[in-house]
């Protein structure tokens, strides 16, 4: 690794969103208390009055009221965007809208399609033109096959259990996230071309004798929208933009974290000292990136090193919001039944089911497994018996990631419904048979 090594920035990617439409608002475009459904005549969520008062600026601070993380899955069963902006409207909420921090991606791609809309060109090349191109950020892309051939990247890295460390493969059947959810955390990006982003969101860069973004736009995109942690270790912390204000002394920290599938990210600024960090590291699990940054900051102010302020930084890491974290190890929402029975003959489970927003599964016995095949890719994950008719649903080269399903079968009959844990965001998890 060097000062040029690319790295996946992961959700540090949404600031690079917001700027955009923060140009727009600039440009007098849009506005951000605009209803969405002004821009985004298809837009929906799962409430009607929600939906018509839902603002622009909603789309970007974390207050939604659905589910955290909501469609994460979607793009890994080959769901692309225009099917997760119009899955929304299926995810029910769990509070209502602006009354608690909840982290997702998904509302990112809204906001992405509303700039597309707006300048007639896509998320990337808006990129490319307004932000990479003036900033001369070069070496700077949201194009894997451009990264691959430029050579200096890196590799995911996984920690399993124990010792062992698990390179994503280049071929890794999953590795398309990355482009799906690419506007809320599909950028590569290295320490060079990152810092001149830093400047820029510090206010220190002029492009052709302006300000690259006006006062107002950094102050906004900066300032806090609605309460995520209150009171962590004496201080509050809050999301704003694409950014999370954090309520530190002397001077707040305006931070984000991003995590992909084998990445790690932080950036942090100190607006009010002129001075920011970013951590750029190649696995998935680490608390490194937010250690570094918090040291950094109290080495800036003067604070003890001996005693980091505020203290236990490394707690504060374990605890930190997980933010961008597509894919996460979803695990068993339930503990394994203590007296396992055994399941029905696998026939009677076979078959099409289908879920408003993640499509149709197929189960299919063969070879004496029962397989589910999931969505437009058909990933094929194994449905390990537990008890009875409820399985663990395995997905197939992707490390602890599993979730319990159980079939709903009626005397006699074949199963009529399959509930998955993980899919619990849209109608429950459930998938209805269809012929």
């Amino acid at each position: 690794v060097n000062a040029h090594t690319l790295f996946e920035i992961g959700s540090t990617s949404k600031a690079f969103t917001v700027a955009l439409m923060a140009m727009l608002a600039e440009e007098g475009k849009i506005g951000w208390t605009d209803r969405v459904t002004s821009h985004l005549p298809g837009f929906r969520l799962f409430d009607g009055w929600v939906t018509q008062e839902f603002m622009v600026e909603d789309l970007f601070c974390q207050r939604s009221g659905m589910p955290a993380y909501s469609l994460d899955d979607m793009s890994a069963l080959g769901f692309d965007r225009a099917d997760i902006i119009a899955a929304l409207r299926h995810v029910t909420p769990v509070t209502s809208a602006r009354s608690r921090f909840a982290y997702v991606n998904n509302l990112f791609l809204a906001g992405a399609r509303i700039i597309e809309l707006k300048t007639g060109l896509s998320w990337e090349d808006n990129l490319d033109r307004r932000i990479f191109g003036p900033l001369e950020m070069t070496e700077t892309t949201t194009n894997r096959e451009l990264v691959r051939q430029m050579g200096n990247f890196s590799s995911g890295h996984w920690v399993l259990d124990g010792p062992t460390l698990w390179v994503e493969p280049e071929d890794w059947r999953y590795r398309d996230w990355l482009r799906v959810y690419g506007p809320a955390g599909g950028i590569y990006s290295n320490v060079l071309d990152m810092a001149l982003w830093l400047r820029a969101q510090l206010g220190q860069t002029e492009v052709a004798g302006k300000p690259f973004l006006q006062p107002g736009s950094l102050t906004y995109m900066h300032s806090p929208k609605i309460l995520a942690s209150p009171g962590m270790h004496g201080h509050t912390a809050c999301y704003a933009s694409g950014w999370i204000f954090h309520a530190f002394a002397p001077v707040p920290i305006v931070w984000h974290n991003g995590g992909t599938a084998g990445q790690h990210s932080m950036v942090a600024l100190f607006p009010s000292a002129g001075a920011g960090i970013v951590v750029l590291t190649n696995t998935n699990s680490n608390q490194a990136a937010e250690q570094i940054a918090f040291r950094f900051y109290d080495l800036l102010m003067g604070n003890p090193v001996e005693a980091p302020h505020p203290p236990a930084w490394n707690e504060l890491a374990g605890v930190q919001f997980q933010a961008g974290h597509f894919f996460r190890p979803a695990g068993l929402k339930s503990a394994r039944p203590e007296n396992p029975g055994p399941p029905l003959p696998f026939d009677r489970y076979e078959g099409r089911y289908r879920n408003p927003a993640y499509g149709v599964f197929e189960v299919r016995a063969i070879a004496g497994t029962l397989y589910c095949l999931m969505g437009p890719k058909a990933v094929p994950a194994i449905l390990a018996p537990l008890s009875g008719n409820t399985f663990e649903l395995v997905w197939p080269d992707y490390p602890g990631k599993s979730s319990l399903a159980t079939f709903e079968v009626g005397a006699g009959e074949n199963a009529h419904r399959l509930v998955v844990d993980m899919f619990a965001d849209a109608a429950g998890g459930a998938f209805q048979r269809v012929p």
